[in-house]
């Protein structure tokens, strides 16, 4: 029995850890689908980050590269750009359904940092404020978690599948 014991433990800690950083993640989706422009949405934003985390990401048409926001004042930065850019997003991890289940895929590994390394496929929508034009596009994010913070996130939008939707008649 003690036997038992000592097995099921590390998986039951495992478990947690795993729900634990999956949780983090969602919160980062919905924290991002009530990016308003006010200072407590990106705060609520700004809080899911460790001090001296980073936000990575892919150039704007004027830059080359990739843009890198570091600890929470860059990071702060970043959230008031994409709100003062874009309106009403809804992100959402993307959905796999087999054999009549459907689940949202969390792919998992242990980071040599000492926390969890999380990759998720999702698909965002949201409206550009030059031109009102709702777009959709496909993303993948890579979240790398430490002390329940997000240490460094790298966010992937695929721009060349962006898409406008088309307005209902």
């Amino acid at each position: 029995m003690l036997a038992a014991l000592v097995l099921t433990t590390p998986v039951r800690e495992q478990a947690a850890e795993d729900a634990s950083s999956d949780a983090l993640v969602s919160d980062w989706f919905e924290a991002m689908n009530a990016l308003d422009g006010s200072d407590a949405s990106i705060e609520a934003l700004v809080a899911l980050y460790r001090e001296d985390a980073f936000h990575i990401t892919a150039p704007e048409s004027h830059q080359l590269g990739t843009v890198t926001f570091q600890g929470h004042d860059h990071i702060r930065v970043m959230a008031q750009r994409w709100s003062e850019t874009y309106a009403e997003p809804r992100f959402r991890v993307e959905v796999v359904t087999a054999r009549e289940t459907s689940t949202a895929l969390f792919h998992r590994a242990d980071g040599p940092w000492g926390g969890a390394a999380v990759a998720v496929a999702f698909s965002a929508a949201f409206n550009r404020r030059a031109d009102g034009a709702r777009l959709m596009v496909p993303g993948a994010a890579f979240f790398q978690i430490e002390g329940e913070k997000i240490r460094q996130l790298r966010l992937y939008f695929a721009s060349s599948e962006m898409a406008e939707v088309e307005p209902l008649n």
